[in-house]
């Protein structure tokens, strides 16, 4: 197994490198080389119970701050979500719950005999599981059921086995829950559908090595500007938004590395069930059934749990000099945790130069221009620097503006750009691609009827006034009400 694991870590380097061209000095080789050390010290240091005990135990202190969140305390109003745990979003919390849920009722079952750990984690999967709840997240409730049932697969089979009509019967309830699951937020399911449609013309354009590793983020919106351009009137159109990962961890590998990246994910992934025992098939399958419908290696915290467990599987097949693997754990620790203070101190110090831009938007921009190269891997980030762009007389290289993440935001944004620049043509294209890619946004059809009108070309302005007026929105608010009702005065005056 560690040579799959090498072999893979080998792959995706190489398509980082020479498909990605990411610099080994950003936020994505961070994040690898601390998933590597992690692997190394679970495997070679750390007992399989004290991580399993310690993931109920985060569980629980997620389990309570999730509760208290419930209750109205520790609430941020920078977040979008109020209950959330430890994360920014409660999906992520509630697969880290399952996971931790499957792992207390493993310790339940293997130490029942003690009835003070009986009781331990009684209290433990009552609030995993009541968090679980709260978390509202169907992959994470998925996930758990999975975990449970290879968890106690022999019981499961023998309950099935006393009467053949139970056997029968599974597969419609089966049938029936999942049909509930996709009925309780039929939205939620239909952006899915569209999310994975898209990567799949992704990964048929470039099926054998993908776009390369972190590239994912860096082309779908483009992909789904041009799936919506060519079916404007898709039902699909009402849950479309800006996307950073796919809700499904396999189509993400086939999009970034193709098929070759692919099969070898899998074999990866084969190879650790099949090395597994009871305890960590169950979460581990939890794991796999929650990334069929979530994106935890988008989420730091979710990520490391898949080195932990790829470790805790090869806990016993040591077959190297310990002296020797200790000092290499010790020395990538090293090197992790400077990376990760590096990135930290970058980190905030990227938040006080935003803090900054209120009353030096000059400064600020420059900042972005010099570190731009680090900043383009964080989404937020990119957002805010096209937001700066028009507080600059000279002009950006346009390598810098094309290697801005696509959302609908950043390239109106650009857009602007070049319109103060009298680059017409240019920003119509950008406009036009944003208008796409979240046909529900009316800003990018605004700034179009805007520059037709102060253009004259009121042929395409009247054309795009009808199609703002036309036009589905998410949430109307005083912006969209202030256009439309700004258009609709233009209409007007245009019959008249």
């Amino acid at each position: 197994m560690v040579g799959c694991i090498c072999l893979y870590l080998l792959y995706g380097l190489l398509s980082a490198i020479f498909l990605s061209g990411i610099s080994l000095d950003s936020y994505f080789f961070v994040r690898w080389v601390t998933a590597v050390s992690v692997y190394i010290c679970v495997r070679f240091w750390v007992g399989r119970q004290n991580v399993l005990k310690l993931l109920v135990v985060v569980g629980v202190m997620q389990a309570v701050l999730a509760i208290s969140q419930q209750c109205g305390y520790f609430y941020n109003d920078n977040y979008a979500f109020q209950i959330r745990g430890f994360f920014t979003n409660p999906g992520p919390m509630g697969g880290f719950q399952a996971l931790s849920l499957v792992a207390d009722l493993y310790l339940l079952s293997r130490f029942r005999g003690r009835k003070y750990v009986v009781w331990i984690c009684s209290i433990a999967a009552i609030l995993i599981g009541y968090s679980l709840l709260l978390s509202d997240s169907r992959a994470a409730m998925l996930a758990c059921i999975t975990g449970v049932v290879v968890l106690f697969w022999k019981n499961v089979k023998e309950f099935l086995a006393v009467k053949r009509i139970r056997s029968v019967l599974i597969m419609p309830l089966i049938i029936i829950f999942v049909t509930i699951l996709v009925i309780y937020r039929p939205k939620s399911a239909s952006a899915r559908l569209l999310m994975w449609r898209v990567t799949a013309e992704m990964i048929v354009e470039k099926p054998l090595f993908g776009f390369g590793v972190g590239q994912f983020d860096e082309n779908y919106q483009l992909y789904q500007a041009k799936y919506f351009e060519d079916n404007p009137d898709s039902d699909l159109v009402a849950v479309a938004d800006n996307v950073g990962h796919p809700y499904n961890e396999f189509l993400h590998v086939l999009a970034e590395q193709g098929v070759m990246g692919g099969v070898l994910f899998l074999v990866l992934l084969l190879q650790a069930f099949r090395r597994s025992d009871r305890c960590l098939k169950a979460i581990f399958s939890a794991l796999i059934m929650f990334s069929m419908f979530s994106y935890p290696s988008h989420v730091d915290g979710m990520f490391i749990l898949f080195p932990v467990m790829f470790g805790l599987i090869e806990r016993g097949n040591i077959g190297y000099n310990r002296c020797l693997m200790n000092i290499i754990s010790v020395v990538l620790l090293i090197i992790s945790a400077s990376l990760c203070l590096r990135e930290y101190n970058f980190l905030k110090e990227l938040d006080d130069v935003s803090e900054l831009s209120i009353k030096e938007k000059g400064r600020a921009f420059d900042y972005y221009i010099d570190n731009f190269d680090r900043i383009k891997y964080y989404p937020d980030y990119n957002i805010f620097f096209s937001s700066l762009l028009d507080c600059t007389v000279s002009s950006v290289d346009r390598n810098k503006l094309e290697s801005i993440l696509p959302t609908s935001e950043t390239w109106c944004n650009i857009g602007d750009y070049y319109k103060n620049r009298g680059m017409d043509s240019i920003a119509v294209e950008y406009y036009r691609t944003a208008s796409f890619m979240v046909p529900t946004r009316i800003m990018p059809n605004y700034q179009l009827w805007n520059l037709f009108v102060e253009k004259g070309n009121f042929r395409e302005a009247d054309e795009y006034a009808e199609k703002i007026m036309s036009q589905p929105v998410k949430v109307e608010n005083t912006v969209t009400l202030s256009i439309k009702g700004e258009v609709l005065r233009y209409l007007e005056d245009r019959k008249l």
